[in-house]
């Protein structure tokens, strides 16, 4: 993969930039947080982590993980796996699988759902020490959904593939990827001085003042989005009272709020009056809200 693609989150931090900012990158105390759990629940040393090559993984990742964090960082992180590296991860908990055992045919049973939750729960605690250790502060991870993947918050050539092996030449395989506001939170905390805390303020005198004041005085679209899916004409035509859709995301997953076709936040769905609302967790960055709303405001004029 080349460089451009990978995450811009991922490289350390230089050391003259100041003790203020991470040691390390996110995505690297990631990796290795996960061979700490290998080699200690396979009480096994020789794990290495390799050099994954393109093109991993070569079968389909529907398994997933979702991970919302919280504290010194927020966002959403996804850990992909094939069917058959979820259970080769579950069965770091269990008995070994049969020699002729088909790892990726059948779905996970119940107690290797329950293993993989415990292996992940590891991992997220394994990955928090890191993260605190390599000065980026404490971050809190909440395990909200492991099950099939319904949906990705980050392209396969954006997700970061990583790829360990034993002496034996046995492999262990997984996927990270991470949610664009999170990527963009771990490059503000790298680079801190090319992203001001706040909005520039104005400096052409007061007619620039009463532009922003105007645009906020602006009526627009707020939108709630609770998932989505594809699907093919004939199966549009043929819907009919009564008719049962399943989208893309699971029942814990955040909901989007939306102005103007852009993202600007994510919550959960509460009840308010007898009406729909939202419980805002996190938001993008202000500036982000504010282009998102002069957007929506042009569409707006536009029609």
């Amino acid at each position: 993969m080349a460089e451009n693609e990978q995450p811009a989150d991922i490289a350390a931090a230089p050391a003259k930039e100041g003790p203020s900012l991470p040691t390390r990158g996110y995505l690297e105390v990631w990796g290795d947080a996960a061979l700490d759990v290998v080699q200690g629940l396979a009480g096994d040393n020789s794990w290495k982590k390799e050099e994954a090559p393109a093109g991993l993984p070569t079968q389909a990742l529907d398994m997933v993980a979702h991970l919302e964090l919280s504290g010194a960082l927020g966002g959403s992180q996804q850990i992909k796996l094939t069917r058959a590296a979820a259970r080769a991860w579950a069965h770091l908990l269990l008995p070994p699988l049969p020699a002729d055992a088909e790892p990726g045919k059948d779905p996970l049973d119940e107690n290797e759902r329950n293993a993989l939750r415990e292996v992940i729960g590891r991992l997220m605690t394994v990955a928090a020490a890191g993260l605190k250790a390599a000065g980026w502060g404490e971050v809190t991870y909440q395990l909200v959904h492991v099950g099939p993947l319904r949906r990705l918050v980050e392209s396969k050539e954006r997700s970061r593939p990583l790829l360990y092996r034993n002496a034996g030449g046995i492999e262990l395989e997984l996927e990270l990827a991470l949610e664009a506001s999170l990527r963009e939170r771990l490059r503000q905390r790298m680079n801190p001085s090319a992203f001001p805390n706040s909005m520039p303020e104005p400096t052409g005198g007061r007619g620039d003042a009463s532009k922003l004041d105007m645009l906020l005085d602006v009526e627009l679209d707020v939108t709630l989005r609770f998932g989505g899916r594809h699907m093919l004409l004939h199966d549009v035509a043929d819907l009919s009272p009564g008719s049962v859709l399943e989208l893309d995301r699971h029942i814990d997953d955040p909901v989007e709020l939306l102005v103007g076709g852009k993202t600007i936040a994510w919550g959960e769905v509460v009840v308010v009056d007898g009406n729909y609302g939202l419980r805002v967790n996190r938001l993008v960055q202000r500036r982000e809200r504010v282009a998102a709303m002069a957007g929506a405001e042009a569409a707006s004029a536009a029609r």
